[in-house]
Parts: structure tokens; C-alpha cells; sequence
């Protein structure tokens, strides 16, 4: 048995003590009981914002280690500010929230966000102005603190450790709970203080490390097991065991002398220096007074929570657990949280013994965001962006604000100049992605910035027409294509431009209705041979593009200026009527093939162009009139199509138009080679097509067999090419299209600029990565992008950047009625009403019929009888109105529209044309007579068309009646019958009976008549012929 004595005195062990419960006060089982303090006034004066997510670049290998470097710039940031921090885990009905609070007085907002926004990779960082942080714990009955002091040390192991804040918050994601993290920093004055207490316990102690040990027994030697192993009591892990290190002598005298480590003081003196050293680190990057609490609505809750707090620390062998303890409190009140005060009886070396005293390392690995997803927090993987546009500190024509990880920065632009501009665009994204708006925001730049004037080809939706509620597009007109009540507009396909080559028109026309409808077989040649005809039967030259009755007498060329000056100009071109005529006697008289093919045929085309010739469609399309396209292109224009319901008729529509505004385009273009005074360069208007698959669809140009050809592909590549070469023209296209796989890859090549909103679609991701400078793999993150956010390439990046769109185009809905009103000083004057042709698509024949007999009475009668020719015109031309449509009339002025334009079109193609000319102001002195009824009006009349024709107009009018009498007993063999009749059969000719007009025809056919009847005559039937007789002496 031995008999040992130490040599420390009882000084030393109270000094030893007081250092180690200044060091760890926490060791106090009072410490427990010491008063915590609910707080909820100081703690919203927070200014919080939400993280909703936190964005990583695909090249970023160590997503853990990134988000912790984030988060410990920001502490370090806010030290030097310092600005208090609280990372503040919150769930309310199964959702988790995160927040950043930062408090400091006197700061403002703005200050704030610029930190975080500079700091933080996460797009949802704006201040939530009206949350508070006492709203977050509302209800929340039980609440505590966690307690200690995370030590971290070097850890050889490549084995990666993290602390997962994600499974402590899952642990209550079904219950509502409160996690905050709120962290002050500590002045570098205090910290200085800090450090010369820990240097004098440093000093106490270090003489204390030996202590001398006097044995009574030679052969006796103890190892002391290490008193600040029991201290921490299970509270504290480490690595290494308690080790004793002695040196023992032995005397003559069977007395033994040993010199032991005092391992306890050792270890106190371990910490006192890593504390001193965790504070020169502070003092460089941030030492911060930390409070761990939280609240929960019921006291298991809290015991969960608090142990997932801490068997998460206890997880990770890089931390060293000095002191982590859960103090778990009933609250007194359902309003606040707990948090330490400062302990006045046992005072430590820290002002609060419950708070935990780290540094921005320290700090960083408990309070930053979680490294996996949790609902309503993600990490998303950004490719590697460019950050500078090619245009860079180009203010004008700004569009949106370049983004870092998804934030935005007001002083990094993205703009889009002209120049830009006129190279095309290209814009897609999925529905609510923002592509609209982008387009809408470039449109207001350019008209406020440059004057430039824009046409839009809407295909669905009525969305810019929202742009009126903005002033800068007072001017703006909208055409409703389809809805003939509201904006409607009339355009003849067939019409051709001054300055435009008949046979480019023909083409292009062949290329419409080729990328527009199915044709398949000998369709494309019946159709190309039947354009030509319907030209070429109305005086057209089609080798010289002139019209034949329009040739100057100097030199026989056309004379251009003197057709387009003829106000009967626009009757001299076909109308889609014209063509589906054609096309049938064209089928009709000169194709061979026979039966059920031949029908399928003819019925497949007939019925295509039947669709665009009835309805709204052929008001539209089947019409004279032509809407300028130079007024169309200066000034901003919408056309919506939302009411056109088949694509074809869409794709229709927008083939005509780009056609139309290309071959403007090229004849402006041969005026500015020619004028130098009226030159324009660079861009000069701007065309918006939503949805262009429709004309430009991703079909394949080449033939499907040497037999067959393909129509429609050759079409798109046509019109591909048409976008192409407007650039050179100064016309600069935006073709803006949600699913660019339904799109001819040809359209995309050919823009010189891509905006890429959100796209779901992997094809269409993987379509988009060449034309964006990415990777399939990095084109993963336009699924991704929020609504409003666009990757953006633009000619010399090498890769594209992060543009978030301004939006300040007003969203406010614009009704029918606000559009109608908009365009009563914008409507131009139509030829023709729209009931007029509703008339002639739904009268066909029979009104033909009826005019010719009004035309004829006119001619012959109309010097006695005009009152009476005129007034049952009128009646007849109710009757067959009411008996072949629903349309009731408050007047007559869209019948004799109808009239007219019927007159009209006899006069230049049928039985009253002469020399293939109109006469001049016929349709103004037609509707002259039809609303004046007066002989002025009639004499004016006659004396135009005595002036066409060279003689009086009955001379003409009766050589037709007579040849329809003619006609009409030479094809019918009933003799007799057409004899007793002939009166009645002149009635079908003739609009009122005239006995006198009745004798003159009949003279003018009684030869032909009478060998009729002397042929056919038998002694048994003589009758015919004495009733002819007595007819004429009558």
C-alpha cells in the first residue's frame, strides 16, 4: 500500500477551477437555472429575407464546401459592418421557410440587399418588408436554447464531414417549429480583452502543468485518469485517451519522489490557447456572441429537435463538442422566444453563459443553409455564364440586368441595339416563362428610344393588344383577323405591289398556299398553271409583268403610274373566287385522268381554297380591296389571329403577310439604289412572328421519291430564306416561338441573336445547347430559369448570359370595345362593305342573274321605264336577299354595294367587257344612281358608257339579250313550246315587261326563229306559225 502526499496547494486548485468555469461556465449546474429572457421586440428590428434557393455552377465539385464559403463571406462582411446576423429556420403548415436577418441601426434597406445580393448565389433575396420575426413563433408554446462551444480542429481523413442542418428540420417538417440562429459580433476591443484574460490564465497556469508526488512505497506508482476528461462528463468528445506522463526515483532510504503532468491543467491549458487562437482568427474574420433557440408547440418537440441539433454535431469527427447542452423551458408566454442573459452571479470569461462565443468558421458550419433540398429550398446547378454583354455600358435599348447565380445587378445591362436588331432574334420559352413580355419590352424600347415602327403576327391570345395601355403606343393599330365586327382588314393575295415583278408574285403566292395547305400529286401544277391563267385571262403579260391595256404608246411598256393612279386599278387582279374558277374549269377541260382520283383531286384543292373564300375568312381574302402595306409598316401594328381556328389558315395568313412586307422591302430597296436623297440605311422596322411553326414547320426540304416532290418543304425553305435576306433590307424580324423543335432548324441558324426562356422539353434543350454555347448537360438548367429570365447569345459571346427582363409594360386587359374605339381614326376606305361580299359569296348565280337582267332593262329601257327598272330592281333584289340569306337590312346601302360590286366585275370580265378596260368611275356612278335615282345621275351614267363602249349602251345591251334568246331556243328542241312562250322566256333576260323592247328582239331573232319553224313544221300543225305572226304585226 503506498502512502502518497501532492504538492499543489489548495490556492492553485480554486484557481484551477475558477479558470475552468470561466473558460466552460456552463459546467455550473446552476447555469440551468439562471433566468431566460423571451425577446420579440429586439429580434424584429431584423430586416428578413427568404432563401428560397442557392445556385452552384456545374463546375463546382463540392457543393458543401461552396456553401459554407458563402456563408462565412457574409459573417466576415457583416463583422466588419457590424451588422447582426440570424439564419432563422421556420415551418408553418408543412413548410419549410429560411430567412437571412440582418440588423444594424441606422441602416437601410437597400444596403441589405446589396450585401446579399453581392454574397449570396440565390435569386429569391428581396425583403420581405411585412414580415416580422415574431410572426414566425406566434402559437409556439415550449422553447429553449442550445448551448456550447463547436471546436473544429484539421482533420487528416479525406473522409468529407458536414453538419446537416437538413435532418434536423426534417425531423419536425410535419409540425411547426421556430430554429433561429442569431449571432451579434463582438466589438475587436472586446476581443482584445478577451485574449489578455485567456494570456493571464495562459501564465497561471503553465506553472501548474508539474506537480510532485511523494510515495512511501518504492515499487508503488499511480496514473492520474485526467480531471478535465471527468469535467466535461460525457458532454465532450475526443480523440485521444488521458495520459500521464511520470518520472520516478528511488532512495536508499525506501522513499520515492515522483514528477507527474498535471494532465487536468494540461488540458485546461490546451483550451486556454486554442480559445486564444479561435480569437486571433475572430479577430480577423468575424467572433461572433451566438444564441441557438428555438420554439415548438409542444415539449417533445422541443426534445426532438434539440437532439437532432446535437446528434448531428455528435456526428462529425471534425468537431470537437467542448459543451452542447439543451436547456428545454415551458414558456410563460405564447408570444417570443427564449434567449441567455447575462449571468451576474457566476460570471465567466464570456458576459453570457448560455450563448455560444465562435468564430465565422464556426458559426458557418451550424448556421448556413441546408447543402440538400428541402421543400421550399433548392440547390440548383447553373452552367458557366458569361457575365459581361458584348455590348457592354450600351445603356440605350436596355432590356434587363444581367444576373450572377440567377441575381440580378442594376449596373450590369443587357441591351439590344439596331444594329442587333436587324441581325433577327429568336425567342422561346414555355407558356408563363416570360416570352411575351420580353418581346413587349423590346418593342417599347425601340419606339421610345429609335421611333421604329413594328408589325406583330399574333397567332393566339389577344396579349399585345395590352400594349395600348401604355402611352408610348398611342398610335398602335390592331387588326382582328377573323373578327369582322371588330378590326377587321381586307387583303387580295393576288394584288401586286408598284414595283414588284408579277412573276416573283406568282411564286410567292406558289409557295403559300404550298407551306399552307396539303398538296400532294398533280395539285402544285394544277394550282401554278391556274395562277398564271387567272392573270393572263384579266390582260396580264406574264413574260413582262404588264397589263396589256396599260402599255404607254412611245414604247409599248407598262405604264406603271398610270395603272396604280386608275382608281379601277385593284379590279384588275384576281380574287381567290377567281382562282377556285379556274381551277375547276381548268380541271374540268384540260386534265385527262377520270374518275374517283380526279374528284379527290379536284375536291381537296376546291376545298382548301372554299375555306378562305367563305365567312370572316372571305372577307378577308376573297376581296378587291388591299390595305397599304407602307401604311401597315410606319406605324406600331398588331395583328391577332386568335379567332382564325385552323393552323392552315393561320400559316395562310402569315405567308401572304410576309410576302407582302418582303417584296416592300426589295422594291424600297432598288428606290434607295436609285435615290440618294430618299436613301434609309440600317434598320427600319421591326416584325414579330408568335408561333411561326405554323408557316415555318420542321419538315424535311428534300423529295420523298424521284416520283414525288415536296411541296410544303420547299415552301419553308423558301420562306427560311425570304428571313434570311431581310436583314440586308433593313428589316429585322423577332420570331418568337414556345416549342423550337416544331420549328425549321433554318430559322434558328439564321438569327444572329438567341433568348432562351424556361424549356422543359430534353429535345429541345438539347436543339437550343449548340445555338446557346452550352452543353447538354448545361442546357439541363433552362427548365430552371424563373419566369422573366432568359439565357441570352448574342454574336461574339462565347458563352451566353443570365438576363432578367424588365417588365413595365402595363398588363391591364384591353376589351373589343376599347380596340374599336382605338381604330375609328385609323380605318381606311374599303372598296366594298363587308356585306357586299357576304352577298356575292351567298347569291352567286342568282344574283349574276338578276343584275344582268336590271343591266339589260337599264341599257334598252332605262330612258322610259327608269323609275320603274329601278324600283323593282330593289324589290327583286329583297326578295332573293331574304330567300337566300337571314340578313335583315335597316337600309338598302350594302344592297347596292353588293349590286355594284357585281356590276363591276361583269364590266371587266364578262358579257359587257370591252377591250378589257373598266369604265372610269363606273362603281361611283352606279352607287350614284342606286342612292340618287334621279335622270342626273342615270344621264351621267349613260354618257361614261357610251363614252367606253363608243356607242350608246342599248346597242350593247341588245346584242346580249338577243344571243341569250338565241342560245336559249337553239339548245332546246320543244319548238312549239318555246314559240308559246317566247315572251316568258325573254322575262328571264329583262327586267320589267316592254312590249316595244319585246317587238325589237324579237324582230332582231325572227329569222333564226322562223327557220326553226319551217323546219320542223307538218301539214297537220300550222298553228306555231300563224300565232308567230299575228305576234309580230301586233
Amino acid at each position: 500500500m503506498s502512502n502518497e502526499k501532492t504538492t499543489i496547494s489548495e490556492d492553485d486548485k480554486t484557481l484551477i477551477e475558477n479558470i475552468k468555469f470561466q473558460l466552460f461556465p456552463q459546467l455550473r449546474s446552476e447555469s440551468e437555472n439562471q433566468s431566460l429572457e423571451v425577446k420579440d421586440t429586439e429580434l424584429n428590428e431584423f430586416q428578413l429575407f427568404p432563401i428560397e434557393e442557392f445556385n452552384i455552377t456545374s463546375e463546382e465539385k463540392e457543393i458543401e464546401k461552396f456553401i459554407n464559403d458563402r456563408y462565412q463571406t457574409l459573417l466576415s462582411t457583416c463583422y466588419f459592418e457590424s451588422i447582426s446576423v440570424a439564419t432563422i429556420f421556420s415551418t408553418n403548415n408543412g413548410k419549410p421557410n429560411i430567412y437571412i436577418g440582418l440588423k444594424k441601426e441606422g441602416t437601410t434597406r437597400n444596403k441589405f440587399r446589396s450585401i446579399i445580393s453581392g454574397i449570396l448565389p440565390c435569386n429569391q433575396n428581396e425583403l420581405d418588408i411585412n414580415l416580422m420575426f415574431s410572426d414566425l413563433i406566434k402559437g409556439n408554446q415550449y422553447g429553449g436554447v442550445i448551448s456550447g462551444t463547436p471546436i473544429l480542429f484539421d482533420k487528416k481523413e479525406k473522409e468529407k464531414q458536414q453538419f446537416k442542418i437538413a435532418s434536423v428540420l426534417k425531423s419536425l417538417k410535419d409540425n411547426k417549429f421556430t430554429l433561429a440562429i442569431v449571432s451579434k459580433p463582438i466589438p475587436k476591443r472586446d476581443l482584445d480583452v478577451y485574449k489578455q484574460s485567456l494570456l493571464d490564465f495562459k501564465n497561471k497556469l503553465h506553472p501548474l502543468t508539474k506537480i510532485t508526488l511523494n510515495n512511501t512505497e518504492s515499487d508503488t506508482e499511480n496514473d492520474s485518469p485526467g480531471f478535465f476528461n471527468n469535467l466535461l462528463n460525457g458532454f465532450r468528445k475526443t480523440k485521444d485517451k488521458d495520459k500521464t506522463e511520470k518520472t520516478t526515483s528511488k532512495q536508499n532510504s525506501n522513499a520515492t519522489t515522483s514528477e507527474e503532468i498535471n494532465a487536468e491543467v494540461v488540458k485546461l491549458l490546451e483550451s486556454v490557447e486554442l480559445f486564444i487562437e479561435r480569437i486571433s482568427k475572430g479577430a480577423n474574420n468575424g467572433f461572433w456572441e451566438t444564441n441557438i433557440s428555438f420554439v415548438t408547440e409542444d415539449k417533445d418537440n422541443s426534445e426532438i429537435l434539440a437532439g437532432t441539433f446535437l446528434g448531428e454535431l455528435a456526428n462529425n469527427t471534425d468537431v470537437e463538442v467542448s459543451y452542447f447542452k439543451p436547456v428545454i423551458k415551458l414558456k410563460e408566454s405564447s408570444e417570443g422566444m427564449f434567449f441567455p442573459t447575462k449571468d451576474i452571479i457566476n460570471k465567466g470569461l464570456f458576459p453570457k453563459n448560455l450563448c455560444s462565443y465562435i468564430t465565422s468558421q464556426e458559426l458557418s458550419f451550424i448556421a448556413s443553409f441546408p447543402k440538400e433540398a428541402i421543400p421550399g429550398y433548392e440547390i440548383k446547378r447553373m452552367p458557366n455564364l458569361a457575365l459581361t454583354d458584348v455590348d457592354f455600358g450600351v445603356t440605350k435599348n436596355c432590356v434587363g440586368y444581367i444576373t450572377e447565380n440567377g441575381v440580378e445587378s442594376k449596373n450590369n445591362t443587357f441591351s439590344l441595339s439596331k444594329e442587333t436588331l436587324n441581325k433577327h432574334l429568336f425567342i422561346t420559352g414555355a407558356t408563363g416563362s416570360g416570352k411575351s413580355n420580353t418581346v413587349k419590352q423590346i418593342l417599347k424600347n425601340v419606339v421610345e428610344n429609335d421611333s421604329l415602327p413594328f408589325l406583330v403576327i399574333e397567332s393566339a391570345k389577344r396579349d399585345y393588344r395590352k400594349l395600348l395601355n401604355d402611352e408610348v403606343f398611342k398610335e398602335l393599330r390592331i387588326y382582328t383577323i377573323g373578327d369582322s365586327e371588330t378590326s377587321p382588314i381586307k387583303m387580295n393575295p393576288f394584288y401586286v405591289q408598284k414595283g414588284v415583278k408579277l412573276s416573283s408574285h406568282i411564286d410567292f403566292l406558289k409557295a403559300i398556299f404550298n407551306a399552307s395547305f396539303s398538296l400532294y400529286g398533280p395539285m402544285p401544277g394544277i394550282l401554278e398553271k391556274s395562277l398564271n391563267n387567272v392573270y393572263e385571262n384579266l390582260g396580264w403579260d406574264l413574260i413582262s409583268g404588264a397589263h396589256f391595256n396599260f402599255r404607254k404608246i412611245s414604247d409599248n411598256s407598262f405604264d406603271v403610274d398610270k395603272f396604280y393612279k386608275d382608281e379601277n386599278s385593284h379590279y384588275f387582279f384576281p380574287t381567290l373566287n377567281t382562282l377556285k374558277n379556274e381551277i375547276e374549269r381548268h380541271m374540268n377541260e384540260n386534265l385527262k385522268f377520270e374518275g374517283e382520283y380526279k374528284e379527290n383531286i379536284k375536291g381537296s384543292i376546291l376545298n382548301s381554297l372554299e375555306g378562305l373564300t367563305t365567312g370572316v375568312k372571305g372577307l378577308m381574302f376573297n376581296t378587291y380591296d388591299f390595305h397599304p402595306i407602307e401604311e401597315l409598316l410606319k406605324h406600331p401594328t398588331i395583328f391577332e389571329m386568335e379567332d382564325l381556328v385552323d393552323d392552315d389558315d393561320k400559316a395562310f395568313f402569315v405567308g401572304l403577310l410576309l410576302t407582302l412586307i418582303s417584296e416592300y422591302r426589295q422594291k424600297e430597296a432598288i428606290t434607295n439604289s436609285t435615290d440618294s436623297e430618299s436613301k434609309k440605311e440600317g434598320l427600319q422596322h421591326i416584325l414579330v412572328i408568335e408561333e411561326a411553326h405554323r408557316l415555318l414547320k420542321n419538315v424535311s426540304t428534300e423529295k420523298s421519291s424521284d416520283q414525288m416532290g415536296n411541296p410544303k418543304g420547299k415552301a419553308v425553305e423558301y420562306f427560311g430564306n425570304v428571313i434570311a435576306e431581310m436583314r440586308s433590307l433593313g428589316q429585322g424580324v423577332i420570331i418568337a416561338e414556345q416549342i423550337p423543335s416544331k420549328l425549321a432548324p433554318e430559322v434558328i441558324k439564321n438569327s444572329n441573336t438567341k433568348i432562351a426562356h424556361r424549356i422543359a422539353a430534353s429535345d429541345d434543350q438539347a436543339l437550343l445547347a449548340g445555338s446557346l454555347s452550352i452543353t447538354n448537360q448545361e442546357a439541363i438548367y433552362l427548365n430552371r430559369l424563373k419566369t422573366g429570365h432568359a439565357l441570352c447569345h448574342k454574336e461574339g459571346m462565347e458563352k451566353p448570359v443570365e438576363v432578367k427582363f424588365s417588365t413595365d409594360c402595363k398588363e391591364a386587359p384591353i376589351s373589343n370595345e376599347k380596340v374599336k374605339e382605338q381604330m375609328k381614326n385609323f380605318t381606311t376606305r374599303s372598296l366594298h362593305s363587308n356585306r357586299a361580299y357576304q352577298l356575292q359569296a351567298m347569291l352567286k348565280d342568282d344574283g349574276i342573274q338578276l343584275i344582268t337582267k336590271f343591266l339589260n332593262s337599264l341599257g334598252i329601257s332605262g330612258e322610259d321605264y327608269l323609275e320603274d327598272i329601278l324600283e323593282t330592281f330593289q324589290n327583286e333584289l329583297e326578295k332573293l336577299v331574304h330567300t337566300k340569306t337571314n340578313f335583315n337590312f335597316s337600309n338598302n346601302e350594302d344592297l347596292f354595294d353588293y349590286a355594284t360590286l357585281q356590276i363591276v366585275e361583269l364590266f371587266r370580265d364578262g358579257m359587257y367587257n370591252s377591250k378589257g378596260l373598266l369604265p372610269n368611275k363606273i362603281a361611283q356612278l352606279f352607287k350614284s344612281l342606286f342612292s340618287l335615282k334621279n335622270e342626273d345621275s342615270y344621264t351621267d351614267l349613260m354618257a361614261e358608257l357610251t363614252n367606253y363602249y363608243e356607242e350608246k349602251f342599248e346597242f350593247i345591251c341588245l346584242p346580249i339579250v338577243e344571243k341569250m334568246v338565241n342560245t336559249y331556243f337553239q339548245n332546246d328542241t320543244n319548238t312549239e313550246s318555246n314559240v308559246e312562250n317566247i315572251v316568258y322566256t325573254l322575262n328571264d333576260y329583262i327586267l320589267i315587261e316592254d312590249i316595244a323592247t319585246e317587238k325589237l328582239i324579237l324582230n332582231n331573232t325572227k329569222d333564226i326563229l322562223w327557220s326553226q319553224l319551217a323546219q320542223q313544221q307538218s301539214p297537220s300543225n300550222k298553228s306555231p306559225l300563224k300565232w308567230f305572226k299575228k305576234l309580230l304585226n301586233q
